[in-house]
């Protein structure tokens, strides 16, 4: 049984092997001609030799639209939820993004995976970031391995043995900026904000041995300068650092 549409480009449908097919009447049953396919195994739209958008609307000017043919999935007034309430006790994951570019040649500021938030024009009440990062621990009488390493971010440069890397930079943490065009300074700007509550700092950083900071075992006093290392919200106190060129 099947219908038929009438004119140049309008669909008709039918059935094949138990599935419902609507397909262009100009192109008949074929790869280039299904458009959407209703079957007991799955639901298909489109086919590897026909780009058909999948397009979802709702009130207030929502929509999702997955353009295969173009290779996005645009969301507008949508926001998507992912919530697993199990996963692998041990190497599960809640989402995974894995692509290959080729010949990457990124401008500042991009990247593969990238997070904008635009700023209207009001006044901005409280605090503002791009992403949240956090790990929520389990109940006081969880147990962690000793030495085991919690972070909230695992990031990082890994690369295959005979590269030529010698006019490489690598920054294996952060590139940071802060441009403000009309070059309007901020009241304060610092490249960290801590909050440790009621713990104790052990240090700043936690490395394999000394030599990873290239350190000498002479001690510099040349060309001696001093940086401003932190300030304390507290008290408004100033910490300086000092450094040296030999």
């Amino acid at each position: 049984m099947s219908t038929q549409g009438k004119g140049t480009y309008l669909i008709n449908s039918g059935w094949s092997s138990g599935s419902l097919v609507f397909y262009e009447k100009a192109y008949g049953r074929t790869a280039t001609g299904d458009v959407f396919t209703i079957g007991t195994s799955a639901v298909k739209v489109g086919g590897t030799s026909q780009d058909v958008d999948f397009q979802i609307y709702g009130t207030g000017s929502k929509s999702a639209i997955v353009d295969i043919g173009a290779s996005t999935f645009t969301l507008t007034g949508i926001y998507p939820v992912i919530s697993l309430s199990s996963i692998n006790a041990t190497t599960g994951r809640i989402a995974k993004f894995d692509g290959t570019v080729l010949t990457p040649s990124f401008g500042d500021g991009y990247g593969a995976i990238e997070c904008n938030l635009n700023i209207g024009t009001g006044a901005v009440p409280g605090f503002v970031a791009v992403g949240s990062f956090w790990i929520n621990l389990g109940v006081a009488t969880t147990t962690f391995s000793a030495g085991n390493c919690i972070s909230p971010l695992d990031v990082g440069v890994w690369g295959i043995t005979g590269m030529t890397m010698t006019n490489s930079k690598i920054i294996m943490g952060l590139k940071m900026s802060c441009v403000i065009d009309d070059g309007a300074n901020p009241g304060s700007l610092y490249l960290f904000n801590t909050n440790i509550y009621a713990n104790a700092l052990t240090a700043l950083f936690d490395i394999n041995t000394i030599v990873d900071f290239t350190a000498t075992a002479t001690a510099a006093s040349t060309g001696g300068y001093k940086l401003p290392f932190c300030k304390e919200r507290s008290t408004g106190t100033t910490w300086y650092m000092n450094i040296y060129t030999s």
